[in-house]
């Protein structure tokens, strides 16, 4: 802006406004000190907010916090008599924002944070570490990027964590397996490299892997761990990566009397034992789609030999290679066939 007086006049303008809305803070009166210390939060995450389809915004207006639509407000465990932001639902309000820095990570008393389909960008902020309320964290199906939030790791309240659906790439951090979670669900993002090994038992009651770019065999901890389970395994879904090898037997020879369902589709396995078979005969292991021979509903004969003729998915696990030996690590692709494993074509 090169012209003087138009400049000033826009500082001023800009003063005046901000000098109003002061005063219109300090007339607002709060029914708890902790709801006067979040309302600048709310507002400041408000004016980041670039779509709004559904006018949710347009109700966090005033001092009746409790009211805002998506807001849940109750007596923190501290103080039984205080009022505060115990939750907040925005599941399916299609919002628009840049980040939630600032905005989650600035409630103190937050103990469920659900934000299911909204368009919210950015990482999860490190700061939510401080939130010794969380204990449910929802952000699926948003526009999330970068590592996994390592900041949920060590958050010993923290039961359920879904983080599907979005543009999380990188490893997985294994302590995450050995925290006290019942719910875990990272699928359909984009992480790679192998599955991690789980430092001890896991308590996790529902886990969806799916669809994502894991490789390798199953981790032998992982499988441990689930044999140390006391209740039933409602979910287990490893469908849709980049795994191989054998399924342990002996892993579904205990989750037979503990499992619901277990999926394990879409992958690169080429073998199972009799208890394993058993399951699929129950519907309750899915594997189809994978390069079992002699098994119904499998990847043809070319689509596995283009897999396992890639060098990278040969000797690091030798242990495994019933049918595709490491030798054959460098073989062309034209004559991959010749090593590939007999697969019965798809009914």
């Amino acid at each position: 802006m090169k012209n003087p007086f138009l400049l000033a006049i826009f500082l001023v303008g800009a003063l005046a406004l901000q000098d109003t809305r002061s005063r219109e803070e300090e007339r607002l009166t709060f029914i708890d000190k902790r709801l006067e210390v979040v309302y600048p939060v709310i507002q400041g995450f408000k004016s980041l907010i670039t779509l709004d389809p559904f006018k949710v915004t347009q109700t966090w207006i005033g001092s009746e916090i409790c009211s805002y639509r998506g807001f849940h407000c109750d007596n923190p465990p501290d103080n039984k008599t205080a009022v505060t932001v115990a939750s907040i639902d925005f599941n399916g309000f299609q919002l628009f924002a840049p980040s939630i820095e600032g905005f989650i990570d600035q409630l103190p008393d937050l103990a469920l944070f659900h934000a299911n389909s909204n368009n919210f960008g950015g990482t999860v902020p490190s700061k939510i570490v401080n939130l010794k309320y969380l204990y449910e964290l929802d952000i699926s199906n948003n526009k999330f990027t970068g590592q996994f939030p390592t900041a949920v790791v060590g958050m010993p309240g923290l039961s359920f964590l879904d983080i599907r659906f979005n543009s999380f790439s990188g490893s997985i951090p294994p302590q995450i397996f050995g925290q006290n979670l019942d719910v875990l669900f990272i699928n359909d993002n984009t992480f790679t490299a192998s599955l991690p090994e789980i430092p001890g038992d896991s308590h996790i009651l529902f886990l969806t892997l799916a669809d994502n770019k894991f490789n390798g065999p199953l981790p032998r901890s992982i499988l441990r761990s689930m044999t140390t389970l006391t209740e039933k395994v409602e979910q287990l879904n490893f469908a849709g990566n980049l795994l191989f090898g054998a399924i342990p037997d002996a892993v579904c020879m205990f989750l037979r009397e503990n499992l619901v369902n277990f999926s394990l589709s879409d992958n690169y396995f080429t073998h199972v034992g009799p208890w394993c078979k058993i399951l699929v005969e129950r519907g309750v292991l899915d594997v189809r789609n994978n390069c079992i021979p002699f098994f119904p509903g499998q990847r043809s004969i070319e689509e596995c030999a283009e897999f396992f003729v890639k060098p990278n998915y040969y000797c690091p696990h030798a242990w495994f290679h019933s049918f595709l030996p490491c030798r054959y690590s460098h073989i062309s692709s034209s004559s991959a066939s010749d090593f590939m494993p007999m697969v019965a074509p798809s009914p």
